[in-house]
């Protein structure tokens, strides 16, 4: 038995009754949690595997030392979270579908909700009229309903947050909105590029880890003798590790920074940058409404009530 104590079959068994008595336990105090001995691959789970660390290796990390192997679980747990909240989205974006299937197949036999404006007293003025002005005589011409699927209040309250008075003002704050979108846009685009070769680094470390480490089990299962084979494969590693240290070199390597605290400050930029730009496109919206409003109300209003239109409202 002795003899055997390295054998893979034995490990799997051992493995397996490892499992079979911690889920015994775990069933007893009512836990739902539950231990699997097989790999990923064999459960067919898209995890990837974490690395030996060993005692060596923890008791580095815990007095504060650099340690590739401590690293680079870090780096496998971060991608296997990664994992879990695609998959965590991809289920919560089917329900969303379904439930979205189901709302409109409701609205779809409710039908159409009809509304209808009453005809204007008199026309608009349009030539000496500030655009406050023309848009608070609009709101005043409408229903409530048709108000609200206009966004007439939307488009008010954003004319006096910015002071908005003429077509001209219109202009300035799209040049300012489009410089913003841009000037974020590229900041983005930075930080994809930079988490993409950051990733790229730690991916080429990891593989070549993962090969010095499969390397150095093949050498001590090689024993006292096989001199040439072991020669050939401490050179492999000797290379894989100058290898490593290049990659180490670079730029988008975290010498003073963990790898997932990098990427965590990465994308809370990269988030902060998204909401400018939807703040971008929210106000760039609005402006169309001022525009559209304010330029067509004459023909807005004529053409609803003379053609007795009926407008949608979506709930």
């Amino acid at each position: 038995m002795c003899a055997d104590w390295n054998n893979n079959n034995n490990v799997e068994l051992w493995r397996e009754d490892w499992a079979r008595v911690n889920n015994k336990l775990f069933k007893e105090k009512g836990l739902k949690i539950r231990v699997d001995h097989r790999s990923y691959e064999r459960q067919d789970v898209n995890r990837v595997p974490t690395i030996h660390e060993g005692y060596g290796a923890r008791l580095r990390a815990k007095n504060g030392k650099e340690c590739d192997r401590i690293e680079i679980n870090r780096y496998i747990t971060n991608i296997n979270e990664k994992i879990k909240g695609y998959e965590n989205d991809i289920h919560k974006l089917k329900n969303e579908m379904i439930e979205l299937n189901r709302d409109m197949d409701v609205k779809m036999k409710s039908g159409r909700e009809e509304i209808s404006l009453e005809r204007p007293k008199s026309s608009y003025k349009t030539t000496d009229s500030g655009i406050k002005e023309i848009l608070k005589e609009l709101k005043e011409k409408l229903s409530d309903k048709a108000n609200k699927h206009l966004r007439v209040d939307r488009a008010l309250i954003y004319v006096d947050k910015r002071k908005i008075k003429t077509d001209n003002d219109i202009k300035v704050i799209r040049s300012q909105l489009s410089t913003i979108r841009t000037d974020y846009g590229n900041r983005i685009d930075a930080i994809d590029d930079y988490i993409n070769r950051m990733n790229s680094i730690y991916d080429n470390i990891l593989r070549k880890s993962r090969e010095v480490n499969s390397l150095e089990n093949e050498v001590e299962e090689l024993g006292i003798f096989k001199f040439k084979q072991k020669k050939y494969l401490n050179e492999r590693i000797e290379e894989l590790k100058n290898e490593i240290n290049e990659f180490k070199e670079s730029e988008f390597y975290q010498k003073n920074l963990k790898y997932t605290d990098k990427l965590d400050e990465l994308k809370r930029e990269r988030k902060e940058c998204l909401e400018v730009l939807k703040k971008c496109d929210n106000e760039n919206s609005i402006l169309y409404d001022i525009e559209t409003l304010s330029k067509d109300n004459n023909k807005l209003i004529g053409n609803l009530n003379n053609d007795k239109r009926m407008i949608l409202i979506l709930r």
